[in-house]
């Protein structure tokens, strides 16, 4: 099936205006030729013949504009008022006319509705013929078969002959539509095999997540539980085993990150936890959008930030003192539960803190929480319950 395209407004109008100005001054000068001219046939300017054949182009033209909602019927209206203009003033000015159907016909066959043209150019040829006809009888040019001839091959030139390359065009349009639709169907199936891929891929990298922090796990859980008998027993080979497990600790998160970081969407990445070590970047981006941004460290180069100073001494400018207490506790192994029953609060706003506190510590779990109070002795292995 296929869709007709209606033109704009806005080219309707320009060429119902350049129709309408073409053939008045295509009329004007002929009647000017035929009155300096005698042998030329035309109604001399200012004649009833020339105001009425005037107007019919005029009244064609608006028919043109109007022609934005139903082009092919529009030629026939087109082609109608040729047949009244030569019923009513037939003169030698009758041919300007054959414009504004040209035009008309040409403009029906760029929509590509061909049952709609084909029907439409029959009726409109049999009006031109007989506007011909009609016209021709009146002046007494040309009489019999001659006469019959002539207003055939006219509505064969005036409506046929614009179809032609307008068929052209259209094809060409129907074609060109054809393949962009193919096109836009072949890239939305390639980006469904491409999202079912992605997801298959995401899917084994789940399982090898699962798989890798479960044997990572389960070796933390046997060796912990050495530990535990072996603190009063032997000190020493109860360090080598907690440094052991801090060891499979930071092994469990190196791969938690990198397997989390590929399943991550790359267009929905977190944009991190903004620190010291991420204000040169924050400030070199916000230089690019013209912002003047002054930075200036004042601190001693030969010592890093926070050096000399406890872990808990530099989390009492990080976390709050509810923040600290948390993490205390889930470092002993405590549930978010254990933890509302021990500060006396509801377990969602355990969460809620838990919620704000795993950024401020650039972790994103409560096991990576609980691994960095560890490595970094906020909590030791003492403190752990047995």
């Amino acid at each position: 099936m296929t869709t007709a395209r209606r033109p704009s407004m806005t080219r309707s109008a320009a060429t119902a205006v350049t129709t309408a100005l073409s053939a008045l001054a295509l009329l004007w000068i002929i009647a000017l030729l035929a009155r300096d001219d005698p042998s030329l046939t035309g109604a001399p300017l200012g004649m009833a013949a020339w105001w009425g054949t005037a107007v019919t182009l005029v009244l064609q033209s608006v028919a043109l504009l109007w022609g934005r909602h139903q082009v092919t019927a529009t030629l026939g209206c087109v082609a109608g008022l040729c047949l009244v203009l030569a019923a009513v003033f037939p003169s030698g000015l009758f041919t300007v006319t054959a414009l504004p159907v040209l035009v008309g016909a040409f403009l029906a066959g760029l929509t590509g509705a061909w049952r709609d043209v084909c029907r439409w150019a029959l009726a409109s040829g049999v009006l031109v013929s007989t506007a011909h006809f009609v016209n021709g009888s009146a002046d007494g040019r040309t009489g019999g078969w001659g006469l019959v001839m002539q207003a055939l091959l006219q509505a064969a030139l005036v409506v046929g002959l614009p179809l032609l390359p307008a068929s052209v065009i259209a094809a060409q349009r129907a074609t060109r539509a054809a393949q962009q639709e193919t096109l836009a169907a072949v890239t939305r199936e390639r980006d469904a095999k491409i999202g079912e891929a992605i997801a298959l891929e995401r899917a084994a990298m789940a399982r090898e997540l699962h798989d890798i922090a479960a044997h990572h796990l389960s070796g933390i859980s046997l060796m912990a539980s050495v530990v535990a008998r072996q603190t009063a027993s032997a000190p020493g080979e109860a360090h080598s085993g907690a440094l052991e497990i801090r060891k499979q600790s930071n092994a469990i998160l190196d791969d938690l990150r990198r397997l989390v970081g590929l399943l991550r969407d790359v267009g929905h990445q977190d944009e991190g936890v903004k620190t010291l070590a991420t204000l040169p970047h924050l400030i070199a981006t916000a230089r690019l959008t013209g912002a003047q941004v002054d930075f200036d460290l004042r601190s001693d180069e030969r010592r890093k930030p926070g050096a000399g100073v406890s872990l808990l001494g530099q989390l009492i400018d990080v976390l709050t003192a509810r923040e600290r207490d948390i993490l205390l506790l889930l470092a002993q192994g405590m549930s978010n539960e254990q933890i509302a029953g021990a500060l006396v609060v509801e377990v969602t706003t355990v969460k809620s803190h838990l919620a704000r506190m795993l950024p401020k510590l650039g972790v994103q779990s409560r096991l990576q929480a609980a691994v960095w109070a560890y490595q970094n002795r906020v909590v030791t292995v003492d403190d752990a319950p047995r």
